[in-house]
């Protein structure tokens, strides 16, 4: 039974990524020119990367050298520089809250300061940055991967006395695999589209209920050749810490609370939990199993003494909150239990009533696998959607985007959702 769970579970897997993969520009740039700003000090490693790239790829590389300070008062109107390669990155974070740099990829610590080795001042770390008015990312940022991959750049720059940095594994177009719960989908499918064009990477996403992810990132195991995710961008924080082990930290992005959806009008009258135990009521709940909603809607039932009366009453239970819209959509059911998000868009036809219970939300947080071959390009995902916080808020979420992180052993399961 145990394997024909795991097939069951790689066979989702697999459906999903054929349904939601959003692909990116062309995996060659042949034909591109990519004319990049390179400080001084960093002229000798650059130069014998930029050889080889362009024997790799055929991409065209128009390097012009410049002291540091010099390239950093270039940001302000940097047209003339699709990439810039800096020996110091003090400065870079004015630069993007004013929004004149886009991208910024780690490329190696600058060696220590001798007689004849004299850094410029400011931090040691070497960077590559993407002003946001390059007119070709996608080509600018194929170049700086390369730069920072530790089997293409990384061992240049050691020869030259620098400290590579921790780059991603070399592709000439990567695949990011993210697992998302089915809640988030709404908000975040146009940015992945955006984020694979700028990046010309694939983004390949697995929506499913997170009791469904969770369970087939354990089957997974420490299977070397297992696709396992980049990102995992949960529906709450409750499903975290079954996979702390890959995920350490968790940034949380957003909150959404948790309520009943029913028929225009509320024919039944239905508000509160209690109502939900009407005789006759068709119900549809999400799986505690398979969705977090579903185990936190179980949580919330047994909490209020609730559970065997409105047992009685479920007619379905479904992975995802989605698949009871629109179940409620063609009349199939009285009442569901849903996230704000997922009535939102039907506000005409359904109406939605919080759940008066302190557990009735929703935070969502999104998580970096610690050992990715694609953890930089998965933090430039998490920061392109911290960066477009109006598209959480016009699908209906509360922002919480600006917190610090979470440890993910840290994080603790509220009583009421223990067994």
């Amino acid at each position: 039974m145990k394997i024909v769970a795991i097939l069951l579970l790689a066979l989702a897997v697999v459906l999903g990524v054929v349904a939601f993969r959003q692909r990116g520009g062309s995996p060659s740039f042949a034909s591109a020119t990519v004319t990049v700003g390179c400080a001084d000090e960093l002229q000798a490693p650059v130069t014998a990367i930029v050889a080889a790239y362009q024997r790799e790829s055929g991409v065209t590389i128009r390097l012009q050298s410049a002291p540091v300070a010099a390239l950093f008062s270039a940001l302000p109107d940097s047209k003339q520089f699709d990439l810039l390669l800096l020996s110091e990155d003090t400065p870079l974070a004015d630069a993007r809250k004013a929004g004149t740099v886009r991208e910024i990829l780690p490329l190696a610590l600058r060696p220590p300061a001798t007689a004849t080795n004299t850094p410029a001042p400011g931090t040691n770390r070497v960077v590559a940055a993407v002003p946001a008015s390059c007119p070709q990312p996608a080509a600018a940022l194929g170049f700086a991967r390369f730069l920072a991959a530790p089997e293409k750049g990384g061992p240049v720059f050691q020869q030259h006395g620098f400290t590579p940095a921790d780059g991603d594994r070399w592709a000439p177009k990567p695949e990011l695999i993210l697992y998302s719960g089915g809640v988030n989908r709404l908000a975040i499918e146009k940015l992945l589209r955006q984020f694979a064009d700028r990046e010309g990477v694939n983004v390949t996403t697995v929506f499913n209920g997170c009791g469904v992810l969770c369970a087939t990132m354990k089957a997974m195991g420490t299977n070397a050749g297992a696709r396992f995710p980049d990102a995992y961008y949960a529906c709450d924080l409750c499903f975290v810490p079954p996979v702390a082990a890959q995920f350490p930290e968790a940034v949380l992005l957003t909150e959404t609370d948790i309520g009943i959806v029913v028929k225009k009008g509320n024919p039944r009258g239905v508000t509160t939990l209690a109502d939900l135990a009407q005789p006759g009521l068709k119900l549809g709940l999400c799986n505690a199993e398979q969705s977090t909603l579903g185990f936190m809607t179980r949580g919330m039932l047994k909490a209020t003494g609730l559970a065997a009366a409105v047992g009685k009453n479920v007619a379905t239970e479904v992975p995802t909150a989605d698949l009871l819209i629109n179940q409620m959509r063609i009349g199939g059911l009285d009442a569901a239990i849903v996230y704000r998000v997922n009535a939102i868009p039907q506000a005409d036809t359904l109406d939605f009533f919080p759940i008066q219970h302190a557990g009735a939300k929703a935070i969502q947080p999104f998580a970096v696998r610690e050992r990715s071959p694609n953890r930089q390009l998965a933090r430039r995902l998490l920061a392109h959607l911290q960066a477009n916080r109006g598209e959480f808020e016009k699908a209906g979420f509360l922002w919480r985007g600006n917190e610090a992180p979470w440890k993910s052993k840290d994080i603790q399961v509220p009583d009421w959702l223990k067994p």
